[in-house]
């Protein structure tokens, strides 16, 4: 759930818990739109030439520089309010008090602009709506390093330009001379125009050039052999089976600052792309996603989350993220898995060829594992060879013989002979395994081997007292019936049935539906508008060692 303060959660007691989290949600998004309205509207009404009536009126009672001064910085508050309202979609508390207090300065500076009374009530109302939010704002960030969105730039980008566009509609007619830049007059509409027009411009695009040269280029860093272990006693607590990936030392691991939390994640393109999220201590996740999300907009990256479970996607949510589904993981319950029954006739033929073939299955221990090494790296590079593919990395294992060495191995063996192997993920208090790596040996290893290895897996589980075993995702998986229809979901769905040429989708669904899973969804979170496409090219370089690896399989 989202992790909000004391006094936030105390004002929210009354609601169900949905309308609690909708409004933590869409409180601070509606604000953000209110904000960026507000900034507009001043920007807007820059351009546009005060009633002469009102001018005469303030005349009275202002000095001409009050009234200069006054559009000046209005201006120059609206555009302010533009990229402010960014920082109020992400809760950050610094965008709320400034909000404040600009709205109220705008609220001056409009009645001493020509008495623009239009502009003083919007302001007015979005002040008087945004002061009871306070609570909504509780995050501690640096205002400006979180990423912009390419909509929200593009939203901004399009306010100033109609903001030039009216006042050169508005002033076409007036012949330009260098004196209009010095002119200070009570009906000098235009030269108020051109001065904010500059004034703004160069606002925004300071801020352009500001988060151009803060995003350096970010290295990808290879953990070091004590990070690994640090993390390895980290997984030792948790129980999830596929937080041992990290073993594999490919991805770089980002620490809470107790150093009990950590996240692993690859880097490609623009995308800072984290496997599964924080492992650890669930209280440090919320600030550990906020760090994450600082360290990829420090470099101009796109944060990105991958599969995501769907309990935890209000983390996600939080921090403004958007989320979609890629696919469904298969969950088979051990405590109710069994060979018996007419559904289970397949499997049991399966197992009744191969061992009658002279086939059987054992566990290798961990300490035993070193020393058939050198046997499992040739059925390894057998099976690479036939398939005609190279290792793949990322959210999936390779060979590795450090790494191996953490699992116990289930084989297929004849005559003592290994045909085929796969190491055996498991998680603290038995609540699931997983297999990383299967292996066999293409010419020898009797047909339905993988299947044979997952049936005696799951009974190996069983007998060991795991919960359930992991039998991976199916991308894709379950787009049809996903709420909303976006158009991910329909070109993802689109995909699952028609692009088998490509790969099989439809297969790997079926072929794990045997075991009667329970199908569990995950998510995609990502910074949202069109960055989706490019991140799905990003995850599949990062998982195939690069863009080379996409095409050379």
């Amino acid at each position: 759930m989202v992790t909000v303060p004391e006094k936030l959660k105390i004002r929210l007691k009354a609601f169900p818990s949905e309308i609690r989290q909708s409004f933590v949600i869409l409180v601070p998004r509606v604000m953000a739109i209110l904000t960026f309205f507000a900034g507009a509207t001043l920007l807007l009404s820059g351009a546009m030439p005060a009633v002469d009536s009102r001018l005469v009126f303030l005349k009275c009672y202002i000095p001409l520089p009050v009234i200069e001064i006054s559009h000046f910085i209005a201006s120059l508050i609206g555009i302010i309010l533009l990229f402010i309202a960014h920082g109020l979609q992400k809760r950050i508390d610094a965008a709320y008090f400034i909000t404040v207090v600009l709205l109220g300065i705008g609220i001056v500076f409009s009645l001493l602009n020509g008495i623009a009374y239009k502009e003083m009530i919007i302001l007015t109302i979005v002040l008087c709506v945004l002061i009871p939010t306070r609570d909504y704002f509780f995050r501690k960030a640096v205002l400006f390093a979180e990423p912009f969105t390419l909509g929200w730039g593009i939203a901004i980008a399009m306010i100033i330009a109609c903001f030039l566009f009216l006042g050169y509609v508005v002033y076409i007619n007036t012949e330009y001379s260098h004196e209009l830049w010095w002119q200070f007059s009570l009906n000098g509409n235009v030269s108020r125009f051109l001065r904010a027009a500059v004034a703004s411009s160069c606002l925004a695009m300071t801020f352009a050039l500001y988060k151009l040269f803060q995003a350096a280029p970010l290295k990808h860093s290879i953990p070091s052999k004590a990070e690994i272990e640090k993390a390895h006693g980290i997984i030792a607590q948790t129980s999830t089976a596929m937080d041992n990936l990290v073993l594999l030392g490919d991805k770089s691991l980002l620490f809470s600052e107790s150093g009990k939390t950590f996240i692993m994640y690859g880097c490609q393109g623009r995308s800072l792309v984290s496997l599964g999220g924080p492992i650890g201590l669930e209280e440090e996740w919320a600030d550990l996603i906020r760090k994450f999300r600082t360290l990829a907009a420090n470099h101009g990256c796109r944060s990105v989350f991958m599969s995501i479970k769907t309990e935890h996607i209000y983390y996600y949510l939080d921090m403004g993220l958007t989320l979609t589904k890629i696919g469904e993981t298969a969950i088979v319950p051990l405590d109710t898995f069994s060979l018996e029954g007419s559904n289970r006739r397949s499997i049991r033929k399966v197992i009744r060829r191969i061992e009658k073939e002279g086939a059987h299955f054992e566990v290798i221990s961990c300490k035993e594992v070193p020393v058939y090494l050198e046997e499992l790296r040739t059925i390894s590079d057998a099976w690479l060879a036939k398939k005609h593919t190279k290792e793949k990395k990322f959210a999936l294992g390779f060979f590795n013989e450090d790494y191996l060495k953490y699992f116990p191995v289930g084989v297929v063996l004849k005559q003592e002979k290994i045909l085929a192997f796969a190491n055996i993920l498991t998680c603290v208090g038995k609540e699931e395994l997983t297999v990383d790596l299967i292996r066999f040996i293409p010419d020898d290893a009797p047909r339905d081997v993988m299947a044979y290895l997952f049936i005696n897996l799951m009974l190996w589980g069983q007998q060991e007292g795991y919960k359930s075993f992991n039998l991976g995702m199916a991308p894709l998986s379950g787009l049809d019936n996903y709420p909303p229809k976006l158009l991910w979901s329909i070109i993802g769905s689109f995909i699952f049935h028609r692009a088998e040429y490509f790969y099989n989708f439809q297969g790997v669904r079926a072929y794990k539906n045997k075991f009667d899973p329970i199908w569990k969804p995950r998510y995609l979170a990502f910074p949202g508008g069109v960055s989706l496409p490019k991140i799905s090219a990003d995850i599949i370089a990062l998982s195939s060692g690069g863009i080379k690896g996409v095409f050379l399989k």
